[in-house]
């Protein structure tokens, strides 16, 4: 019997379980040989290869990974205060060093290396995509950042983990909060008997008579297919899509939640200058840089217009001049494939 399952999967037996007291010990582990390995691999006289560099670092991460991913799957599918107060105590951790990894400038250069060197081009196409991505992870992960900013990144790296935990712990506590007790059989005409007789031990369970609905997906999607009854279908339905709202209970109100890690998001990019935010993609998806913001938004300044027309508009302008354009109301005609870059009205496309 492995004393902690996390640590060595290939040898795991099938009747190994995985406690909760497994995880701090496992991970803490995990990480000293990880942060041991990074040392080894960035000393000085390190050779730069595949198989000395690239592999053994991906083997590293990626049973660390598979260890932590054990961790989040027990605490979406069989969460309890034990593996929950695990998870939380751990996830800084694994933030912290998955943070560090994507700022270590000396990594960064050896895979730089490694890109650079005639054995990149004699590597499968799946070891070259590996090396490639990783290049691209050390630069969106702050490794040509300033120290100050590495520093302020990380924290609002921790910052964000914490919050999207917390958010998820509200849906998963509003789903399990909701039930709905069914006292009539006709409520339930078209909902299959299996999913009928489920719903009546559930409401045993709780010592009460009838059927007892929730939000769980072996209740909620057979009664959302099947039920014939319109208000049952709007009644679970509402309240499924306002899980951990301002509707709810206000301990799982995740709208704060939401703000916050928009709030993360701001911050995040403010640690790029003006020449790195132009290729992180965080900076280019901001409705607000000047670079992405559409010409026909309403938010557009007043103006002429400013999309090049093929004719302006004229009482001695025939029809066939104009055939196959449209007036924007602006004082030029366009191309039913142009947008008027003042009003936010979309010509149609016709064939």
């Amino acid at each position: 019997m492995i004393d902690n399952p996390l640590l060595d999967f290939s040898r795991l037996p099938r009747y190994a379980s995985i406690r909760p007291e497994h995880v701090a010990p496992a991970i803490d582990e995990l990480l000293a040989r990880n942060r041991g390995l990074i040392a080894t691999l960035c000393g000085e006289g390190a050779n730069v290869s595949w198989d000395t560099f690239a592999e053994p670092l991906e083997g590293t991460n990626e049973r660390l990974g598979r260890a932590w991913g054990t961790v989040v799957h027990l605490h979406a599918v069989d969460d309890n205060a034990a593996i929950r107060d695990a998870y939380n105590t751990n996830l800084p951790k694994i933030t912290r060093y998955y943070t560090e990894l994507a700022q270590n400038l000396e990594l960064y250069g050896k895979f730089k290396a490694l890109r650079a060197s005639r054995e990149f081009t004699h590597l499968s196409p799946a070891r070259r995509r590996i090396v490639e991505n990783s290049l691209r992870d050390y630069r969106l992960g702050g490794a040509e950042l300033v120290p100050e900013k590495k520093a302020r990144f990380a924290e609002i790296q921790e910052d964000l983990a914490a919050l999207e935990a917390k958010f998820s712990e509200n849906l998963l506590d509003a789903t399990n909060a909701f039930s709905e007790l069914i006292t009539d059989r006709g409520a339930l005409l078209g909902i299959p008997d299996d999913v009928v007789q489920a719903a009546e031990e559930a409401a045993r369970k709780d010592g009460l008579g009838g059927w007892k609905l929730t939000l769980q997906a072996p209740s909620y999607g057979p009664v959302m297919q099947y039920a014939e009854r319109r208000e049952l279908r709007e009644k679970l339905y509402r309240a499924h899509v306002t899980r951990a709202s301002e509707f709810g209970k206000p301990e799982l109100n995740n709208t704060l939640s939401s703000r916050e890690s928009f709030d993360c998001g701001r911050k995040r990019r403010a640690c790029w200058d003006t020449r790195a935010s132009l290729s992180c993609p965080w900076f280019r998806r901001w409705p607000t840089h000047p670079r992405r913001r559409l010409p026909f938004s309403r938010t557009s300044p007043p103006g002429p217009c400013r999309t090049r027309a093929r004719i302006t508009p004229s009482s001695r302008a025939s029809p066939a001049q104009t055939s196959g354009l449209e007036n924007c109301g602006h004082g030029t005609w366009h191309s039913r494939r142009k947008n008027c870059a003042q009003s936010s009205t979309r010509f149609p496309i016709r064939k």
